[in-house]
Protein backbone atom coordinates (compact mmCIF):
# COMPACT_ATOMS: atom_id res chain seq x y z
CA UNK A 1 0.00 0.00 0.00
CA UNK A 2 1.21 3.82 -0.95
CA UNK A 3 1.54 5.80 1.82
CA UNK A 4 -0.12 8.96 -0.76
CA UNK A 5 -3.18 6.57 -0.88
CA UNK A 6 -3.47 6.14 2.65
CA UNK A 7 -2.96 9.65 3.26
CA UNK A 8 -5.93 10.39 0.16
CA UNK A 9 -7.60 7.66 2.14
CA UNK A 10 -8.03 9.55 5.64
CA UNK A 11 -8.58 13.27 3.42
CA UNK A 12 -11.74 11.65 1.43
CA UNK A 13 -13.52 9.94 4.64
CA UNK A 14 -12.89 13.60 6.21
CA UNK A 15 -14.11 14.89 3.83
CA UNK A 16 -17.06 12.55 3.75
CA UNK A 17 -17.75 13.01 7.30
CA UNK A 18 -17.95 16.86 7.07
CA UNK A 19 -20.62 16.43 3.95
CA UNK A 20 -22.82 14.22 6.03
CA UNK A 21 -22.28 16.34 9.01
CA UNK A 22 -22.39 19.89 7.80
CA UNK A 23 -24.51 19.68 4.39
CA UNK A 24 -24.84 22.91 2.93
CA UNK A 25 -22.45 24.72 4.83
CA UNK A 26 -19.86 22.19 3.51
CA UNK A 27 -21.17 23.26 -0.38
CA UNK A 28 -20.65 26.73 0.58
CA UNK A 29 -16.82 26.13 1.30
CA UNK A 30 -16.52 23.75 -1.95
CA UNK A 31 -18.07 26.76 -4.42
CA UNK A 32 -15.61 29.31 -2.77
CA UNK A 33 -12.85 26.73 -3.34
CA UNK A 34 -13.81 26.11 -6.76
CA UNK A 35 -13.90 29.97 -7.48
CA UNK A 36 -10.67 30.56 -5.74
CA UNK A 37 -9.64 27.70 -8.19
CA UNK A 38 -10.65 29.15 -11.25
CA UNK A 39 -9.15 32.17 -10.51
CA UNK A 40 -5.91 31.23 -9.80
CA UNK A 41 -5.99 28.82 -12.53
CA UNK A 42 -7.05 32.11 -14.49
CA UNK A 43 -3.72 33.91 -13.00
CA UNK A 44 -1.86 30.78 -14.05
CA UNK A 45 -2.82 31.11 -17.87
CA UNK A 46 -2.55 34.94 -17.75
CA UNK A 47 0.66 34.52 -16.90
CA UNK A 48 1.80 32.05 -19.38
CA UNK A 49 0.62 34.53 -22.29
CA UNK A 50 -3.32 33.18 -22.72
CA UNK A 51 -4.32 36.53 -21.56
CA UNK A 52 -8.06 35.88 -23.14
CA UNK A 53 -8.81 32.35 -21.34
CA UNK A 54 -7.04 33.73 -17.93
CA UNK A 55 -9.73 36.50 -18.16
CA UNK A 56 -12.44 34.24 -18.80
CA UNK A 57 -11.35 31.80 -16.15
CA UNK A 58 -10.74 34.54 -13.35
CA UNK A 59 -13.77 36.22 -14.42
CA UNK A 60 -15.87 33.29 -14.29
CA UNK A 61 -14.13 32.67 -10.54
CA UNK A 62 -15.32 35.53 -9.60
CA UNK A 63 -18.44 35.07 -10.91
CA UNK A 64 -19.08 31.44 -8.83
CA UNK A 65 -17.70 33.32 -5.59
CA UNK A 66 -20.17 35.97 -5.49
CA UNK A 67 -23.36 33.72 -7.51
CA UNK A 68 -22.55 30.10 -6.85
CA UNK A 69 -25.73 29.69 -4.68
CA UNK A 70 -28.09 31.87 -6.66
CA UNK A 71 -26.58 30.03 -10.06
CA UNK A 72 -26.87 26.53 -8.28
CA UNK A 73 -30.60 28.08 -7.62
CA UNK A 74 -31.40 28.79 -11.41
CA UNK A 75 -30.09 25.69 -12.33
CA UNK A 76 -32.11 23.85 -10.21
CA UNK A 77 -35.08 25.62 -10.98
CA UNK A 78 -34.50 24.90 -15.12
CA UNK A 79 -33.91 21.50 -14.23
CA UNK A 80 -37.43 21.03 -12.38
CA UNK A 81 -39.25 22.88 -15.10
CA UNK A 82 -37.23 20.69 -17.96
CA UNK A 83 -37.86 17.61 -16.06
CA UNK A 84 -42.42 18.41 -15.48
CA UNK A 85 -42.21 19.46 -19.75
CA UNK A 86 -40.72 16.53 -20.72
CA UNK A 87 -42.86 14.33 -17.96
CA UNK A 88 -45.72 15.51 -19.43
CA UNK A 89 -44.73 15.36 -23.42
CA UNK A 90 -43.89 11.56 -22.70
CA UNK A 91 -46.57 11.22 -20.78
CA UNK A 92 -49.04 12.60 -23.50
CA UNK A 93 -47.22 10.52 -26.29
CA UNK A 94 -46.91 7.48 -24.33
CA UNK A 95 -50.44 8.35 -23.78
CA UNK A 96 -51.51 7.76 -28.00
CA UNK A 97 -49.22 4.65 -27.88
CA UNK A 98 -50.54 2.84 -24.92
CA UNK A 99 -54.03 2.76 -26.43
CA UNK A 100 -53.84 -1.19 -27.02
CA UNK A 101 -52.41 -2.04 -23.81
CA UNK A 102 -54.26 -2.26 -20.92
CA UNK A 103 -53.05 -3.10 -16.66
CA UNK A 104 -49.93 -2.74 -15.45
CA UNK A 105 -47.89 -3.73 -18.78
CA UNK A 106 -49.41 -0.17 -19.91
CA UNK A 107 -48.81 1.53 -16.69
CA UNK A 108 -45.33 0.23 -16.42
CA UNK A 109 -44.14 0.29 -19.95
CA UNK A 110 -45.67 3.97 -20.81
CA UNK A 111 -46.64 6.00 -17.84
CA UNK A 112 -44.20 5.29 -15.02
CA UNK A 113 -41.54 6.53 -16.04
CA UNK A 114 -43.30 9.90 -17.20
CA UNK A 115 -45.18 9.89 -13.71
CA UNK A 116 -41.62 9.91 -12.15
CA UNK A 117 -39.97 12.49 -14.14
CA UNK A 118 -43.01 15.40 -13.10
CA UNK A 119 -42.52 14.40 -9.22
CA UNK A 120 -38.80 14.42 -10.00
CA UNK A 121 -39.12 17.70 -11.39
CA UNK A 122 -41.81 18.86 -8.47
CA UNK A 123 -39.25 17.83 -6.24
CA UNK A 124 -36.48 20.02 -7.57
CA UNK A 125 -38.80 23.11 -7.53
CA UNK A 126 -40.33 22.54 -4.22
CA UNK A 127 -37.97 20.97 -1.77
CA UNK A 128 -34.16 21.96 -2.93
CA UNK A 129 -32.55 22.18 0.48
CA UNK A 130 -34.24 19.21 1.22
CA UNK A 131 -32.19 17.81 -2.11
CA UNK A 132 -29.35 19.10 -1.77
CA UNK A 133 -28.88 17.65 1.89
CA UNK A 134 -29.79 14.27 0.34
CA UNK A 135 -27.13 14.66 -2.24
CA UNK A 136 -24.15 16.10 0.16
CA UNK A 137 -25.25 12.88 2.67
CA UNK A 138 -25.07 10.32 -0.52
CA UNK A 139 -21.90 11.92 -1.67
CA UNK A 140 -20.33 12.28 2.00
CA UNK A 141 -20.72 8.32 2.11
CA UNK A 142 -19.37 7.57 -0.84
CA UNK A 143 -16.14 9.43 -0.17
CA UNK A 144 -16.15 8.06 2.95
CA UNK A 145 -16.51 4.46 1.22
CA UNK A 146 -13.69 5.55 -1.21
CA UNK A 147 -11.42 6.60 1.03
CA UNK A 148 -11.79 3.81 3.22
CA UNK A 149 -10.93 1.57 0.15
CA UNK A 150 -8.09 3.76 -0.44
CA UNK A 151 -6.37 3.19 3.31
CA UNK A 152 -7.12 -0.48 2.91
CA UNK A 153 -5.36 -0.82 -0.29
CA UNK A 154 -8.48 -2.04 -2.18
CA UNK A 155 -8.79 0.55 -4.91
CA UNK A 156 -5.99 3.43 -6.38
CA UNK A 157 -6.36 6.93 -6.58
Amino acid sequence: MKFSNFVLGILAVIIGVLLCVMQGEVLSYIITALGVILIVNGIMMIVKANLIGGLVACGVGVVVILGGWLFLSVCVIILGVALILMGVYQFIKNSAAAKHLKGAKAFFGFFLYPIIEILLGIAFLFMFGTLMDIFTIICGVLLILYGISLMLGKSKA
